[in-house]
C-alpha cells in the first residue's frame, strides 16, 4: 500500500512542473486514479472478513482461516503491483508528452488577453534567447520588432473578437538582438480553472524560407538584368506564332521601340517575320522530331521591311500532358557574317553560275575572260570569245562609240542600256555596266551584261494597259456626263408619255387625232429606249435582259438599214446558225442599237465607191487555251458576230481609238463620235467581247462575241392587260413643276385624289399636321432642299404604316434593295408610264378596281 501512496505523490509532483495536460490523454494510457481504486476494493475485501474467535477455533479453522489469510495477502500484493504498473505507464505518458511540447520543432505559447506569457515551451524560449521560466508574465511584444507591432496588435484583436484563427508573419528580435522571421498561427483558448479566454500561439522560425525567398528575389532580379541587357535577342514564342516574351534587343533587332510593341504587334512569326513562311515550317518541324534546334538560319523581315540573317538556338517547352506548350531560345543577328559569306560565295561561283554576262576587257578592247552566261548568251565557244573584241559585240549601227565607252568606263563608270549582237547576227536589248578594276596588278574592265528583252516587252506591254487605262478614263467621264443628261431627259420624257397616254385614253378609237397621239407615244418609248441606252454607257442604267432569239433582231436591223442605203452598197446576210443555237441572255433594244450602229458606220465607208456590207452569224466554242486572245472572256459557248466592209478601211493609229469617246474620221455635220462607244459599252455590259481589225483601202471588220444560252427560248411578251385604277389620296411630291402637273394628271385620269406639291420640305410639313390624310406618298429621289430617301425617312417616322414610292431617273445612288431599308414600299424608275405607274400604285395598295 505504500508503494501505491509514493506513486501517487511522485506523478502529483511531476505534474505540477509539466503543461496542462488535460487533453493529452490518448485513451491508451491508464487513467490517473486507478491505484486509488484498487486500494478501496482491498479495504472492502478484507472488512468483509468476519474476525473469528481465537479461543474457540480449532486446529483445521485456524489452518483455513490462515490459508485465507494468505490468499488476500497475495491477492493484495498482485493489486499493488498493478497498481505500480499503472503509475509507471502514466508518469512515461506524462514525459512523452512533456518531451513533445517542450522539443517541438516549433514553439508554443499561451498568452493572456493582455498579452503576457502564461506559458512556452523550449523552443519558443530557445527562440527567443530567454529560459522559459523567465517568460512567464513577459509581454510579447517585447520582442517585436516595432515596426511589425500593429501586425501583431491587429490579428490578437481580431482573435478575441471573432474567435476565428489567424495567421500572420512577424519579424522578432531574441534576447541577443538578433533579427529573425516567425509565423504566427493563433487559436482562441480558455483557462480551466478561470474560464478566461487565452490565445494559444504556435511559431514557426521562417528565416531560412525568407532568406530564400530574398535570394530567389535577387535571382529574378539579376536574372531579370541580364535578359534585359542581354546583346542577344531572348524570346518565348507560342506553337502557333504567337510572341509571349521578347527582350529589349529582340525588339531593337525586328525594330521595335520596345518589347511591348513587338508582342502586341507580332501574331503570325510565319507570316511577319519569315521571309520564307517555309523556314518557320521547317523550324518547326525540327523542334517536334528533336525538341530543339541549334544554329537554325534564316532571312527574317523586321518592321521597316528590311531583311537581316538570324541564328537561332531554342528548344520546346512542354505541358504536363507531353504537348509543346512553347518555344524559347535566343536569336543573333548574321547579316553582316552571311553578306560576307555571300560575296565570298559569288566571288567564286560567279564565273560558273551567275546569270548575268560577265566580261573582263583590256584596255584596248580585248575580251580577257568571260562567264559561261556570256558564252551561252552570245553563241560563242571560249576560245571564239576571248580571240575576239566588245567591238564585235556591239551592235553595228554603234560600233564606232565603243573607244569612248571604254576610256569612259575606265575613268568614271557607267551604267547604259543599248544593244548587242549573238554570234548568229540577232540584235537584242542589254543592261551594261561597266568600270574599271585591278586584276592581277593591271587595270581592266569589269562589265556586267543583263539581256533585258523581257522587259522591254513587258514595258511595251505597261504601255498598252496605260493606254487601256487612258481609255476606260475616257469612257468614265464620258459616261457621267451621259448620265446627267440622261436624268434630265428623263424628266421631259415623263412630260411627254404622260400626257400623250391620257389623251389617248380619252380619245375614241376611230378618232382622227388617235394615230398621231399613237405615234407621239411611241416615239417617247423609243426615246425612253435610247436613255436606257445613255444610261447604260454611263453605267448608270439597269439593264434589263431576257433570253433572246438574236436572229430576228438581225434581220430586222437590216431590213429597217436596207432601206436607208444607196444600190451601191450590197447587203449579205452569212446566219449558219441553228435554231436552238441563237438565244443570247440580251436587253433586244441595246443589240438592235449595237447592229444599227456597226452597221451605220461600215456602210458611211462606202459611201463614195459602194461594196458589200457583211454580216455573218456563227456559234462558237471557246476551250481554255482558246481564250488568250480574249483575257476577258471565260471559256464557254458563244455567239461570234461579224460585220465588215470593203470600204476605205482605217490605219492603226485610227484603229487603236475608234471606241474612244467623241473621237470620229466623219465631217462636223456627219456624226457625234458617240456611235462605237455605245458599241463597246452594250458588248461589255453583256459580258461579250469586240475587237476591230482594218487595213487602209481593205475594208474593216468587227467581230463580237456573246455568251450564248445553252438551253431555253426566248420568252413571248405578256399580253396587255387593263390599268387598273383607285380612289386613295396620294401625296405627291416633284421639284419639276411640268412634270409634276402630268403626273397629276394621270393619277386624277385613275381615279386618285391627289395633293402635288414642288417642296419637300412643304411636303413633310403637309404630312405632319394630317399624317392621317394620305393613303400613299410618290416622291421623287433627287430634290434641291431634302432628297427621296430622306424625305421618306423623315415621313416613316410620323407614321410607319405610310405607304411610299421612290421615283429616280437613274438608280446609281439607290436601288430597290436599298429603297426597302429606308422604309419605302416600292421603287420604280422614271420615265414611268401609266400603266407602270398604276399597276406600281396598286401593288403598294391593293387590288385595284
Amino acid at each position: 500500500m505504500t508503494i501505491g501512496n509514493d506513486a501517487r505523490n511522485d506523478s502529483s509532483d511531476r505534474a505540477r512542473n509539466s503543461p496542462d495536460l488535460s487533453q493529452a490523454g490518448s485513451g491508451q494510457d491508464p487513467p490517473i486514479d486507478s491505484g486509488q481504486a484498487l486500494c478501496k476494493q482491498a479495504e472492502e475485501r478484507a472488512g468483509a472478513i468476519e474476525t473469528p474467535n481465537l479461543e474457540t477455533l480449532s486446529l483445521e479453522e485456524a489452518r483455513h482461516l490462515v490459508h485465507e489469510l494468505r490468499v488476500h495477502r497475495i491477492e493484495l500484493e498482485m493489486q499493488n503491483e498493478e497498481l505500480r504498473r499503472a503509475q509507471e505507464a502514466l508518469e512515461a505518458s506524462r514525459a512523452r508528452y512533456s518531451d513533445l511540447y517542450d522539443l517541438a520543432p516549433v514553439g508554443y505559447v499561451t498568452l493572456s488577453e493582455q498579452g503576457l506569457i502564461l506559458e512556452a515551451n523550449l523552443t519558443a524560449a530557445t527562440l527567443l534567447g530567454v529560459p522559459r521560466g523567465a517568460l512567464v508574465k513577459q509581454r510579447l511584444t517585447r520582442f517585436i520588432v516595432a515596426e511589425d507591432q500593429d501586425i501583431y496588435y491587429r490579428h490578437r484583436r481580431q482573435l478575441f473578437e471573432t474567435g476565428e484563427s489567424q495567421v500572420w508573419e512577424l519579424c522578432l528580435v531574441s534576447q541577443e538582438g538578433a533579427p529573425f522571421w516567425t509565423r504566427f498561427e493563433a487559436s482562441l483558448g480558455q483557462d480551466r480553472e478561470s474560464g478566461a479566454p487565452l490565445c494559444r500561439v504556435t511559431m514557426s522560425d521562417i528565416t531560412n524560407f525568407k532568406r530564400t525567398e530574398e535570394a530567389l528575389r535577387e535571382a529574378e532580379k539579376r536574372y531579370r538584368n541580364l535578359f534585359e541587357n542581354a546583346m542577344e535577342g531572348i524570346f518565348q514564342t507560342t506553337s502557333d506564332g504567337g510572341v509571349l516574351l521578347a527582350n529589349p534587343a529582340l525588339a531593337r533587332m525586328y525594330g521595335y521601340s520596345s518589347p511591348e510593341e513587338m508582342i502586341s504587334s507580332v501574331h503570325s512569326i510565319a507570316d511577319q517575320l519569315y521571309v520564307n513562311p517555309e523556314d518557320r515550317r521547317g523550324f518547326e518541324r525540327l523542334m517536334v522530331k528533336r525538341g530543339e534546334v541549334k544554329e537554325f538560319q534564316a532571312r527574317q523581315r523586321i518592321k521597316d521591311g528590311r531583311i537581316l540573317w538570324t541564328s537561332i538556338n531554342a528548344r520546346a517547352v512542354y505541358d504536363e500532358k507531353g504537348n509543346i506548350s512553347c518555344y524559347e531560345g535566343r536569336v543573333v543577328d548574321i547579316t553582316e557574317r552571311k553578306e560576307a559569306e555571300e560575296v565570298w560565295k559569288r566571288y567564286e561561283l560567279l564565273s560558273k553560275h551567275a546569270l548575268e554576262m560577265i566580261l573582263f576587257i583590256g584596255r584596248d578592247g580585248r575580251i580577257l575572260e568571260a562567264n559561261e552566261a556570256a558564252l551561252r548568251t552570245y553563241g560563242y565557244e571560249r576560245e571564239e570569245m576571248l580571240a575576239s573584241g566588245i567591238h564585235d559585240l556591239r551592235a553595228p549601227h554603234i560600233r564606232h562609240l565603243t573607244e569612248d565607252l571604254i576610256a569612259r568606263a575606265f575613268a568614271e563608270g557607267f551604267a547604259i542600256e543599248t544593244e548587242h549582237v549573238r554570234k548568229d547576227g540577232s540584235v537584242f536589248p542589254v543592261e551594261v555596266s561597266s568600270r574599271g578594276v585591278e586584276a592581277g596588278g593591271e587595270p581592266v574592265l569589269l562589265s556586267i551584261i543583263r539581256d533585258i528583252t523581257w522587259r522591254k516587252r513587258a514595258e511595251e506591254e505597261r504601255n498598252k494597259l496605260e493606254a487601256q487605262l487612258r481609255q476606260a478614263q475616257k469612257m468614265e467621264a464620258i459616261g457621267t456626263l451621259a448620265g446627267g443628261i440622261a436624268h434630265d431627259f428623263n424628266n421631259i420624257l415623263g412630260i411627254i408619255m404622260g400626257y400623250a397616254e391620257i389623251t389617248g385614253l380619252k380619245l375614241g378609237k376611230d378618232s382622227p387625232e388617235q394615230k398621231s397621239i399613237h405615234e407621239v407615244v411611241k416615239a417617247a418609248h423609243r426615246a425612253k429606249d435610247l436613255v436606257k441606252q445613255i444610261l447604260t454607257f454611263s453605267r448608270s442604267g439597269d439593264q434589263e435582259r431576257k433570253p433572246l432569239q438574236i436572229v430576228p433582231v438581225v434581220k430586222e436591223a437590216l431590213k429597217l438599214l436596207r432601206s436607208t442605203l444607196p444600190t451601191t452598197i450590197e447587203v449579205r446576210q452569212e446566219i449558219d446558225l441553228p435554231q436552238d443555237h441563237g438565244v443570247i441572255l440580251a436587253d433586244p433594244t441595246q443589240i438592235h442599237q449595237m447592229l444599227m450602229n456597226l452597221a451605220t458606220n461600215a456602210a458611211y465607208a462606202m459611201r463614195e465607191k459602194g461594196g458589200v456590207l457583211r454580216v455573218r452569224l456563227s456559234p462558237v466554242d471557246f476551250h481554255p487555251s482558246d481564250v488568250d486572245k480574249f483575257p476577258e472572256l471565260s471559256p464557254g459557248k458563244y455567239l461570234k458576230l461579224i460585220v465588215a466592209d470593203t470600204g476605205h478601211g482605217m490605219d492603226q493609229a485610227t484603229l487603236d481609238r475608234i471606241f474612244d469617246p467623241y473621237f470620229t474620221t466623219k465631217g462636223p455635220t456627219s456624226g457625234s463620235g458617240l456611235g462605237l462607244a455605245v458599241v463597246h459599252g452594250i458588248v461589255k455590259s453583256h459580258k461579250g467581247s469586240i475587237t476591230a481589225t482594218s487595213e487602209p483601202g481593205k475594208g474593216s471588220s468587227f467581230h463580237i462575241y456573246l455568251p450564248r444560252l445553252v438551253s431555253g427560248d426566248a420568252h413571248e411578251e405578256d399580253s396587255p392587260a387593263a390599268i387598273p385604277t383607285g380612289s386613295e389620296r396620294i401625296l405627291l411630291v416633284d421639284d419639276e413643276a411640268v412634270l409634276i402637273e402630268a403626273i397629276e394628271r394621270m393619277l386624277e385620269y385613275l381615279g386618285y385624289q391627289v395633293t402635288a406639291t414642288t417642296s419637300s420640305a412643304q411636303a413633310l410639313l403637309m404630312f405632319r399636321e394630317q399624317p392621317e390624310q394620305f393613303d400613299l406618298v410618290i416622291t421623287d429621289y433627287t430634290m434641291p432642299e431634302m432628297t427621296g430617301a430622306d424625305l421618306a425617312h423623315e415621313l416613316v417616322q410620323i407614321r410607319g404604316d405610310i405607304p411610299i414610292i421612290l421615283c429616280t431617273g437613274f438608280s446609281e445612288r439607290i436601288n430597290e434593295e436599298g429603297a426597302r431599308k429606308q422604309g419605302i414600299s416600292a421603287f420604280i424608275m422614271k420615265p414611268a408610264s401609266l400603266k407602270g405607274l398604276a399597276e406600281a400604285i396598286r401593288k403598294v395598295l391593293g387590288r385595284g378596281r
